[in-house]
């Protein structure tokens, strides 16, 4: 039944994205960094096909998520629950909450069958210097890294970072990252690239792919 219905969920959200009405975007980001280097790059998106993972015996069932961990470059946040905005985007945490994560909570919970989406701000104003939000290292995760997700139900889902890419926001793998997958799977997401002063917005997303690997209590 918890298969049935991620896979559920991962049909309604591709349908909507399909639509184009789901495109992941942080369109309120305030731009904070003046180093001029601004937060990690990975490579630039390349078109290749992911691996599919079979399923380990260690998926658990559904259960709020409630922080983030990514030892090896220092993220470690909390996370709160987001749906989809009044445009039919997928939202993400306040800007002055911008050192939380959010969690599509429409979509599968880590641990469950199906690609679980967590966003999160590169950078924002309304926090305190040196203004960097929860993601900002995301675009130096690399493949191997360990994710960590702790769940309401203490309970922590284990991941594998499979693949990073750096993807314009025009051309967004909407496939990629919330297509259906018949086993446990992570997607990170948050802005990149350059910064468009005019526009106020990063022109890319930075995003993270993982596949579940073991569970253990918190």
């Amino acid at each position: 039944m918890a298969e049935a219905a991620a896979s559920a969920r991962g049909n309604r959200v591709l349908a909507w994205c399909a639509l184009g009405l789901a495109v992941f975007g942080l369109s309120k980001m305030v731009h904070t960094d003046t180093s001029g280097t601004g937060p990690p790059r990975p490579p630039i998106s390349a078109d290749g096909s992911l691996v599919v993972y079979p399923t380990t015996g260690q998926e658990l069932g559904r259960a709020v998520p409630v922080h983030v961990d990514l030892p090896r470059v220092g993220i470690h946040a909390d996370i709160i629950e987001v749906g989809l905005t009044d445009s039919k985007a997928i939202g993400v945490p306040p800007l002055d909450q911008a050192l939380k994560a959010g969690w599509f909570s429409e979509g599968s919970a880590p641990g469950q069958i199906g690609a679980a989406v967590l966003d999160g701000h590169v950078d924002s104003g309304e926090i305190p210097a040196p203004h960097q939000g929860a993601f900002y290292q995301l675009g130096a995760v690399s493949p191997g890294d360990t994710v960590e997700v702790t769940r309401a139900d203490h309970m922590v889902a284990v991941y594998i970072v499979d693949y990073v890419e750096t993807a314009s926001k025009n051309k967004f793998p909407t496939q990629r990252v919330y297509g259906v997958v018949p086993y446990a799977a992570l997607r990170l997401i948050t802005c990149g690239g350059d910064f468009d002063y005019k526009a106020h917005s990063y022109l890319d997303n930075v995003i993270v792919y993982a596949h579940l690997t073991g569970t253990h209590a918190a």
